[in-house]
């Protein structure tokens, strides 16, 4: 259908969205005209060019066979080709062929890459993207807590489509691939100074920086309906001197050991309950208590349970306790390994994570264009007061509701536990092995966790507007149906899907009108330019060649010299015989001289040596054209011959071989011939016409 991609305004946002298969229907189609306009505009282009080199100065006949190739123009290919064959057959007149050929064939190869490049690129330019509107009836605000899925898929998301191969339908469903983000590991520590272990200023600053609802998140609105939104996450290894307690308790009857590290109150677990240790205040606590151990701990991400087979400098992970490690292999003799340990039980990285809206439609020096950057918790504490205070428009508070609520669903706490491996490390692990990690393994743990954060926003937003997946869906049913903002949005999502294809519709308008344009131009520009010459007085002699070197007319002309037919409407584009008039080819033909013929040819009287004799028939030369009707044709100037006393006969003019066109003649003529001067003794027949045609 037509919708409009309000990123790109409202004349060139128009777009056309059509499935695979007919967008390459319209793809071809485009292309096919594109072609037919090319060869019509290159039809026009002849004209004017044939034009500017029509002449009444002689010329050789190079230039008059370049004019008729001009003038039944084929396709520019054809018509370079045979120019190009043209200069090679009269390379050897001394004519000039290559220089007075160059410039037409330049001129054909610069025109066919040009619009060759436009019937290629035409498609390109009217197709806009696979960005296809969403429609769902189950477009719906749903629980944060039924996105937990969502984490583990955006994990995957990030490492298969922004690190891997990108070649999953996967990577190609968001309006934008990847959110970007800044990164630098020279921030200042996020705590207290003390609490960063590392040198001064290594801590590592995620930032977002503002993203737009519409070209980032792919909320289709208007420029006053858009928001702006941003995260910064400031992350570090933090010392546990004096943090961490270690110890040993009891649960049902069951004792076990703990390792606790109390770093503030955690507001999503209650440490005091005994299934947590039955620690007050402790931020986190890990125990024994469970049959099952893991290389990795899910909540924490730590690695509890791995050795290394290299010491790790890692300030998140350091492992440098040597131990000797026996190992039997099935195949090979037993053998100590030297493996190295974590330095601690427990190791802590510490992150904040911040979060900042705006109204781009603000002044930049506007004290009510944004929120301070501040926790997610301070700020849905206070969303109502700022939204009243920053926001214009109820579709900026309703893209900014949805937005605020895939943030709640991407911070660290909301997603870190539920990932089935938490760690980049896990990918260095071979039951209890862990070979080398890079020395700043933290940071691209940190980093990993924030682009994923990021996809987890961008695919809660997109799950917004297409509802929820198989069985959760009945929750989000008909849910706008009594919200006009959920309407709204529910009506302005963007999404990218390879089953479509869209078309700006812009681009196809000026497609077609330039080229329709081209077309009818190509109809009327003959008849315009005849129009205009005919008033103005002016260019009747090129109209007339341009008329006369028409195929059908060069056709008509050689068949009336050869008295094949007789021809009517002789002055028209397209000349006809007379009703019932018949014309019978030639059966025979000169292999060397190939014609046509449709009556006798007299003969011509020889001397002895072969040479023709100079005839006269009542006074007018015998080798003079035909006389001249009022249908336009060309005039065959006498050609004079010279006899010397040695009998050698020559054309006049043989050295300069041109040929003089004429003016089209006002009215029926016989051109004159006048007598060439004899060098010496010219020999003079009478000849007498009989009946049967014969001289």
């Amino acid at each position: 259908g037509v919708w409009t991609n309000w990123a790109k305004g409202s004349s060139e946002g128009r777009t056309l969205t059509l499935t695979t298969q007919n967008g390459t229907i319209l793809v071809a189609a485009l292309a096919l005209f594109v072609s037919i306009a090319a060869s019509q505009s290159w039809g026009m282009l002849s004209f004017f060019v044939h034009q500017l080199r029509t002449t009444r100065k002689p010329q050789y006949g190079m230039h008059f066979q370049q004019q008729t190739t001009l003038r039944n123009h084929g396709s520019p290919l054809a018509t370079i080709w045979q120019l190009v064959k043209i200069s090679w057959a009269w390379r050897s007149q001394s004519v000039g062929s290559f220089k007075k050929s160059i410039g037409l064939v330049v001129l054909g190869l610069v025109y066919l890459m040009m619009f060759g490049a436009a019937s290629i690129f035409s498609s390109r330019v009217a197709t806009t993207s696979d960005e296809i509107l969403v429609r769902s009836p189950n477009c719906g605000i749903w629980s944060v807590s039924l996105h937990i899925p969502n984490a583990d898929l955006s994990k995957s998301y990030v490492r298969d489509c922004l690190s891997g191969y990108q070649s999953s339908p996967e990577c190609n469903i968001f309006k934008q691939r990847a959110i970007p983000y800044l990164s630098r590991n020279n921030a200042t520590c996020p705590f207290s100074p003390e609490m960063c272990l590392g040198a001064p200023n290594t801590a590592l600053r995620l930032d977002s920086t503002l993203l737009d609802s519409n070209h980032d998140f792919g909320i289709n609105s208007l420029p006053k309906d858009r928001v702006s939104y941003r995260k910064v996450a400031t992350c570090s290894p933090v010392t546990t001197d004096g943090f961490i307690e270690s110890g040993a308790g009891d649960f049902k009857g069951r004792g076990y050991n703990y390792t606790a590290a109390y770093y503030g109150t955690n507001n999503m677990m209650n440490s005091s309950r005994d299934m947590y240790g039955g620690l007050d205040n402790a931020t986190y606590v890990h125990t024994d208590y469970k049959e099952l151990q893991l290389g990795y701990d899910i909540q924490s991400g730590a690695p509890l349970y791995s050795v290394f087979v290299a010491p790790s400098d890692d300030l998140w992970l350091p492992s440098h306790k040597v131990l000797q490690v026996s190992v039997n292999d099935p195949g090979f003799a037993p053998r100590n390994v030297t493996v190295y340990t974590p330095d601690k039980p427990v190791n802590v990285l510490g992150c904040t994570e911040q979060h900042q809206f705006c109204n781009p439609n603000r002044p930049m020096d506007s004290e009510s264009r944004c929120t301070p950057l501040m926790d997610w918790g301070t700020l849905g504490l206070l969303f109502d007061n700022y939204t009243s205070d920053i926001l214009d428009t109820t579709h900026q508070v309703e893209a900014l509701t949805i937005i605020m609520y895939a943030a709640l669903a991407a911070e660290l706490r909301n997603t870190i536990p539920y990932f089935h491996a938490p760690l980049l490390a896990n990918d260095y692990t071979s039951g209890f092995m862990s070979s080398p990690i890079p020395s700043n393994q933290w940071e691209l743990e940190a980093d990993n966790w924030f682009s994923t954060g990021m996809n987890v926003i961008q695919r809660y937003v997109a799950e917004t507007a297409t509802g929820a997946p198989g069985k959760y869906a009945k929750y989000t049913t008909d849910a706008a149906a009594n919200d006009t903002e959920l309407q709204w949005f529910c009506a302005n999502y963007i999404m990218r899907d390879s089953a479509y294809q869209s078309f700006s519709i812009l681009a196809l308008s000026l497609i077609a009108g330039f080229g329709g344009l081209a077309i009818l131009a190509s109809f009327w520009l003959e008849t315009t330019i005849g129009w205009i010459q005919t008033k103005l007085s002016r260019g009747s002699f090129h109209k007339m060649c341009w008329k006369l070197d028409s195929a059908l007319q060069l056709q008509r002309m050689a068949y009336e010299e050869a008295g094949m037919g007789n021809w009517v409407r002789c002055a028209d584009d397209i000349p006809l015989t007379e009703k019932g008039d018949e014309i019978s080819l030639p059966a025979e033909w000169d292999e060397w001289h190939p014609t046509v013929a449709g009556r006798p040819v007299p003969h011509t009287p020889m001397f002895e040596d072969g040479h023709a004799i100079m005839m006269q028939k009542q006074g007018t030369m015998v080798t003079m054209a035909s006389e001249t009707t009022l249908a336009p044709t060309v005039e065959r100037r006498p050609t004079l011959l010279t006899l010397s006393s040695d009998a050698e006969i020559r054309r006049e003019g043989e050295d300069a071989d041109v040929i003089s066109p004429v003016s089209p003649p006002m009215s029926p003529t016989v051109p004159a011939a006048s007598p060439s001067p004899l060098s010496k003794e010219v020999v003079v027949v009478d000849v007498q016409e009989q009946k049967d045609g014969s001289l």
